[in-house]
């Protein structure tokens, strides 16, 4: 789950190019049959899809997990504690009452925070092949997200 550093063999951007140059056609859209045009599309399809997957730790966490046949099913908790679901119950309510920019993007920062050190420990879970534990920190991303989303939402009507 480490980040891919920019630039030079084995970047991000090279990886993509890499997938994106397998998938697409070498010659004009126009050329190749009906059938290598279809397999095109898909391909690029593929790879895009691919790329948004492994683009999120969250998204990539839940696909690697997906790959033990782990499941993080909506609406369970997955193994977190009451008190951490006191704590999003309050971090919602505040996030509701909260009107001001500055008051919204505190919130957002303070949930930001949170997302980045459970990327770490989701990281040394999967290190340590803890999939429990990857799973119950990944779970608690998806919280931290959907609040991430509302604070989105708020600011950007």
């Amino acid at each position: 789950m480490a980040a891919v550093s920019s630039g030079g063999p084995g970047s991000e951007a090279s990886i993509t190019y890499i997938l994106s140059y397998c998938a697409e056609p070498q010659e004009s859209p126009r050329s190749g049959t009906m059938r290598e045009r279809d397999i095109s599309e898909k391909q690029s399809s593929l790879v895009n899809k691919a790329y948004n997957t492994l683009l999120s730790p969250l998204t990539r966490g839940i696909y690697l997990l997906s790959l033990h046949g782990i499941v993080i099913t909506e609406g369970t908790e997955g193994g977190v504690d009451t008190p951490f679901l006191f704590e999003i119950l309050e971090i919602n309510e505040r996030l509701n009452d909260l009107h001001t920019e500055a008051e919204i993007e505190e919130i957002g920062t303070f949930v930001q925070d949170k997302c980045q050190s459970l990327t770490e420990d989701v990281k040394k879970a999967f290190e340590k092949d803890d999939l429990d534990g990857a799973k119950m920190f990944l779970t608690k991303m998806k919280y931290y997200s959907n609040i991430l989303d509302q604070v989105k939402k708020k600011i950007l009507p």
